[in-house]
């Protein structure tokens, strides 16, 4: 396989990045390959990119500064950055064989931000998972068409591929946060609803991955628990973010 090479400075519409400050890099791990007669792209290396805002999540050390006993919620709410430095997408495409293939088969992505080249259970990550490549690129174009600010995020989490999928998963986005680098026994379990805009979306090689998201933090336990708003949710705040790399071939690695 080929070296991997992501990165490139932020070229926004006559603008400077939205939040938080650039990451550059060369030559990264990626991997290439197919399973049976679906392709799979799985790529991880250096872009550019950020998320950031306030995050509160109970018993983190660094997003919660209450004490062990207190079922108080911060305020202000403590500040976050994750300062990825690596950048993930695994792209699936549709399995379509035989004479009469299944139309409800699309190709779909997960896109993963992290702070440190370590397995995703070993470092903070943020997570994006677009169930239908093509249809997410037309469901935000009728958006922008409405005047709303990109395609919607909604729960739940998809820290695994067996997460639910809405009534109509091409219609939003799921994402997720993470802090298993830094707080590996959360209780807490942060919910993400907002909006990303997407300036590029590609799925093969060589293609560009590129996006600017805002979020809020929703506890779905103490929303269910406690009504809503709740009056103590183990996990609160608003984060906003943009990233920016290419999909490209080479070799896969991880430091342990």
């Amino acid at each position: 396989m080929g070296d991997l090479v992501f990165g490139s400075r932020w070229r926004g519409p006559g603008q400077a990045p939205p939040v938080g400050r650039p990451r550059r890099g060369w030559a990264a791990a990626c991997l290439l390959f197919a399973v049976g007669l679906s392709g799979q792209i799985g790529c991880e290396g250096r872009g550019e990119g950020q998320v950031s805002g306030n995050l509160f999540l109970r018993h983190c050390p660094d997003q919660d500064p209450l004490p062990d006993d207190s079922q108080a919620v911060p305020s202000p709410l403590p500040g976050f950055t994750l300062d990825p430095q690596y950048f993930f997408a695994d792209v699936q495409f549709a399995q379509k064989p035989g004479w009469y293939p299944d139309p409800r088969a699309v190709d779909s992505m997960f896109i993963r931000l992290q702070r440190t080249s370590h397995k995703p259970d070993r470092t903070d990550v943020f997570t994006l998972s677009v169930h239908d490549i093509d249809g997410i690129l037309a469901v935000q174009e009728q958006a922008l068409a409405r005047g709303e600010p990109g395609v919607p995020i909604i729960p739940p989490m998809v820290s695994t591929s067996a997460a639910p999928l809405p009534p109509d998963p091409a219609a939003s986005v799921r994402a997720d946060i993470a802090l298993n680098g830094s707080c590996q026994f959360s209780t807490a379990e942060p919910l993400m609803r907002g909006y990303i805009r997407f300036s590029s979306l590609g799925r093969n090689v060589g293609e560009e991955i590129a996006a600017e998201l805002k979020v809020t933090i929703e506890d779905g336990r103490a929303i269910r628990e406690q009504g809503s708003p709740p009056p103590s949710p183990d996990a609160a705040g608003e984060l906003a973010g943009w990233f920016r790399f290419n999909i490209s071939r080479g070799q896969r690695g991880y430091i342990w």
